[in-house]
């Protein structure tokens, strides 16, 4: 292989220090986002944790974590993350999620040992233009909420105030002299749960136990909802009866695979998602990198063995080889055609000539008696267009060079020589 001119290597080795500095930059990138990026909740204006609407619970959420209380929204395996220390809420949950194969309440329910159900009461629907606000929204019948309660095997019943209509007679410790402020209150007529909040006209909030597990059922959602919190003391009740429920020490489990969000650990998801990707990419470059400043040549491999040129042939190709690491290459075939000349004008006896014209007219007048297939104006011709390019192709370079060599051997010795001397000796 001949050796890469300094003018094209150095190109090459500034693109691999700019590439090295992009993927270094993309590493120190990735490994910064990893520590203090968090990715990003799902948009949702629905009855979920993501949800800052009027009927989503993240303020609930907020709420919680200013007030010192451990939270976890929970996209996996919730029930089991809950365990025996902590509360699982279940906050207006779907019986079933499609393609959820643990989205499923019967066995959330089997497997946790402290739940928080809260039942469902209102539905929303998206703006077109803001989708995490809710645009109207209304009344669930109670056929809908009974579906839910019918799935706890309580035997209770839904029951739900007139508008208007105010509950009486309200008892239960965690009230702390004061009363849920709700619209429409729903309540539950359930003989197997034992009251902890309650009014003359149902259960608010009750318990049922089961050897060792323990189903809390809160019957109106509007004391989680974010419209609910922001009325009279509703904030201070929900929080004291969420302080209340969790083992001590516990933490609070909020479940968000029966809405739908489940999202399982996945080594190569995590590789393609943000911040990861960065790294992944930073790999890739590097890998690429490496290929690259290890690739010397495309094809098929050289023959190892020494190779000896010989022959006329390969004195004109070392020649045009020797000229090709020069940008002069044009003025050196000049020289080397003229060159060719004088040899023949000395050979074949020219007569005497002052000029270079004069020698040029004397060899061309001699050519056809020569029978040369080449001419020296073709040569002078190519040499021309050749002067006029700033850097020639080598192959350029070689054609000519050889063009000169056969013309010079055909003027001495006529064609029939010219295969033969040009030939490479074995």
């Amino acid at each position: 292989m001949s050796a890469v001119p300094a003018t094209e290597a150095a190109p090459k080795w500034r693109a691999l220090r700019i590439l090295a500095a992009l993927g270094t930059l993309s590493l120190l990138s990735a490994v910064v986002f990893g520590i203090f990026g968090t990715p990003q909740p799902p948009v949702s204006a629905g009855n979920n944790a993501f949800s800052r609407s009027a009927l989503g619970h993240d303020a609930l959420v907020s709420l919680l974590r200013e007030s010192g209380v451990p939270v976890l929204v929970s996209r996996y395996r919730s029930a089991e993350r809950a365990g025996q220390g902590n509360l699982l809420l279940l906050i207006e949950p779907a019986v079933e999620v499609e393609g959820s194969l643990e989205a499923d309440l019967p066995t959330v329910l089997k497997t946790a040992r402290n739940t928080l159900v809260v039942l469902p009461k209102r539905w929303g629907l998206p703006g077109l233009l803001q989708q995490e606000h809710i645009e109207s929204s209304g009344l669930l019948s109670l056929e809908e909420v009974q579906s839910l309660t019918e799935v706890l095997e309580l035997g209770a019943s839904v029951l739900r105030l007139e508008e208007g209509q105010q509950a009486t007679g309200w008892s239960g410790e965690m009230l702390r002299d004061t009363q849920p402020e709700l619209d429409a209150l729903q309540l539950l007529d359930a003989p197997l749960l034992t009251p902890l909040i309650a009014c003359e006209q149902g259960v608010l909030l009750g318990v049922w136990e089961d050897g060792g597990r323990r189903l809390y059922v809160l019957s109106d959602p509007d004391l989680f909802a974010t419209h609910g919190l922001v009325r009279g003391q509703n904030a201070s009740l929900a929080l004291n009866i969420l302080q209340k429920l969790r083992p001590r020490s516990g933490a609070l489990i909020i479940d968000e695979t029966l809405h739908g969000f489940v999202q399982r650990p996945s080594l190569w998801q995590a590789l393609f998602r943000f911040p990861l990707v960065l790294a992944s990419i930073s790999f890739g470059l590097t890998l690429l990198l490496v290929l690259w400043s290890g690739m010397r040549r495309f094809g098929a491999a050289r023959d190892p063995r020494p190779q000896k040129p010989g022959g006329a042939l390969a004195l004109v190709q070392t020649t045009a080889q020797a000229l090709d690491a020069s940008v002069h290459g044009s003025g050196a075939l000049s020289r080397y055609l003229l060159m060719s000349m004088r040899e023949l004008a000395q050979a074949l006896r020219a007569p005497r000539v002052r000029s270079q014209a004069q020698l040029e007219e004397w060899l061309s007048k001699l050519e056809p008696s020569r029978g040369t297939k080449l001419r020296l104006q073709t040569l002078q011709d190519d040499l021309r267009l050749l002067s006029l390019e700033r850097k020639a192709a080598p192959e350029r370079i070689i054609e000519l060079a050889t063009k000169i060599h056969r013309w010079k051997r055909e003027m001495l010795y006529g064609p029939e020589h010219d295969s033969r001397a040009l030939s490479p000796r074995p």
